[in-house]
């Protein structure tokens, strides 16, 4: 029986979800990407609860989204708040802590706002 714990045994499962993502559709990880760059455009925080809603397609394992945050966060479109929180959207990860993450994209509806004059 092989830990779950183990370290070793928690890369394989990352990489495992993460090639599952790329092999889920051609365009999924970039749609995926494409939402999460449009969430973070309209929101200052986001949090996977955010992501689920706006983003309806659900890969084959939960480990496949990893790529599509860390691209994200490579490309400075989000980064880590330092603050965590429980998955409200979905039963299955209601007790797994979920970063929230800062939009460093956001862009703020003013009134001073001239795209809808």
């Amino acid at each position: 029986m092989t830990d779950l714990f183990e370290y070793g045994e928690a890369i394989r499962r990352r990489n495992e979800g993460m090639t599952l993502a790329a092999s889920h559709s051609p365009s999924f990880g970039e749609a995926a990407y494409i939402a999460l760059i449009a969430l973070a455009q309209r929101k200052e925080f986001i949090h996977i609860d955010d992501f689920l809603r706006a983003f309806p397609e659900r890969p084959n394992s939960p480990n496949a989204m990893g790529s599509v945050w860390q691209r994200a966060i490579k490309n400075k479109i989000i980064k880590h708040s330092g603050r965590v929180a429980p998955c409200r959207t979905e039963a299955k990860k209601h007790a797994h802590q979920y970063p929230i993450y800062c939009s460093l994209i956001f862009k703020p509806i003013t009134e001073t706002s001239t795209w809808y004059k």
